[in-house]
């Protein structure tokens, strides 16, 4: 996190700052006062560092500010209004553009920080054979479905949940459930941009080779996986 200098950084950058950093009232002055560069549509990395258009990062707030009441309760207001303002953003800037929901492409993408685990053998994720986890009494759809949620294979983990995997089934070799996994990752992510979010401070989204793109794409990908196993369980995470 740090503060920024605006009068000495390009107007296409400040305005994906403005973004990032949920800033209403900055977007629209600027979007309003600026011609538009519209490369920013298709990758605001400029082809280096990875792939992420603009309304990405709009659409990886929305997923993590859909339920406020799900937050702790000193922290709802807060995260209603940040959500209010980010779909603000999104109203103009979709309808400026025409734009629609793209989904956010983590495979082959530099900026996606989780890419060694998608190619994850099941060994690689458990240090043991599929046949020596079985014979310590557990089932092998639910170490299905920890590797699927591990490599962030979406589809096949909801394949796994609708035939009636466990996502809450504790595998003691890898010291947690599915959803202990992705619980904590997200608790990581929350802290990491708590400042943004509740102290005003801003967070560069250019800083150290696009880092801080790379942990809200994590952050978002993590909770809509989360908000999947979900739907199947009773996790108890709360931000």
């Amino acid at each position: 996190m740090s503060g920024q200098n605006y009068s000495q950084i390009p107007i296409s950058m400040e305005l994906v700052d403005a973004v990032f950093n949920i800033d209403v009232d900055r977007f629209k002055t600027l979007i309003e006062s600026q011609k538009f560069d519209v490369r920013l549509l298709e990758n605001i990395c400029g082809g280096e560092g990875g792939y992420c258009p603009i309304q990405w990062i709009i659409q990886c707030w929305e997923i993590i500010l859909n339920t406020p009441d799900t937050w702790r309760e000193d922290c709802r207001e807060t995260i209603r209004q940040k959500k209010k303002d980010n779909q603000e953003i999104k109203k103009i800037l979709f309808d400026k553009f025409n734009l629609d929901n793209t989904a956010i492409e983590i495979n082959n993408n530099e900026l996606w920080m989780y890419s060694y685990d998608m190619e994850s053998s099941f060994e690689e994720c458990f240090d043991y054979p599929m046949e020596e986890m079985l014979s310590h009494g557990h089932k092998e759809i639910d170490l299905d479905l920890y590797l699927a949620v591990y490599r962030y294979d979406f589809e096949e983990v909801e394949r796994l949940l609708k035939i009636g995997a466990n996502p809450n089934c504790h595998i003691a070799e890898v010291a947690d459930s599915c959803c202990d996994l992705i619980g904590y990752r997200c608790a990581d992510f929350c802290v990491e941009f708590s400042n943004l979010l509740f102290d005003d401070a801003k967070c560069n989204p250019f800083d150290d080779n696009y880092s801080n793109l790379a942990y809200l794409i994590a952050w978002a990908v993590n909770e809509k996986m989360y908000n999947l196993l979900s739907r199947y369980c009773n996790p108890s995470k709360e931000n």
